[in-house]
């Protein structure tokens, strides 16, 4: 079962900082790619595939899908595959749905092939994805607070 520990340290003092965990969430660093079917296409059609485009995940209980940064999903020259209709706290928005794969560097946590991601602008909130429930849901998340750090296991 893997298991990886999060937390955000305050640089003065080296110390994890709950304060900064209450700020930024349980965040971990991640790489977007083409998913493994688009990158065996590619290859063997002796085309360039893009290189992943890293940065930060926040785990999201919120989110009932995973939001991917679009601009990112550009960069990889991804397709929309679809169009939906979501709700949030300001109202309606259509968002494109995009097949991408994400991976997380430095963990035991698997790659994980979205056949169904939301393209979103997130890049304002310096992240490149907002890992939903639909990732959650194989995953046991303990937030501890107080500790100023985090857990998840599958």
């Amino acid at each position: 079962m893997p298991v990886f520990n999060g937390g955000i340290t305050n640089q003065q003092t080296g110390l994890l900082d709950p304060k900064l965990l209450q700020q930024r969430g349980p965040l971990l660093q991640i790489e977007v790619s083409v998913p493994d079917v688009l990158a065996n296409k590619l290859y063997q059609e002796k085309k360039p595939i893009p290189p992943p485009v890293t940065g930060l995940g926040l785990l999201d209980t919120g989110a009932s899908i995973t939001g991917v940064d679009v601009n990112a999903l550009q960069q990889l020259s991804l397709s929309m595959i679809n169009e939906v209709t979501m709700n949030h706290p300001g109202g309606e928005d259509k968002q494109g749905i995009y097949a991408c794969q994400i991976s997380f560097p430095g963990t035991q946590i698997e790659d994980i092939e979205f056949s169904a991601a939301l393209g979103s602008n997130l890049k304002g909130q310096g992240l490149l994805a907002i890992l939903g429930r639909d990732v959650l849901k194989d995953y046991q998340l303990v937030y501890n607070g107080p500790g100023g750090f985090w857990t998840i296991a599958g």
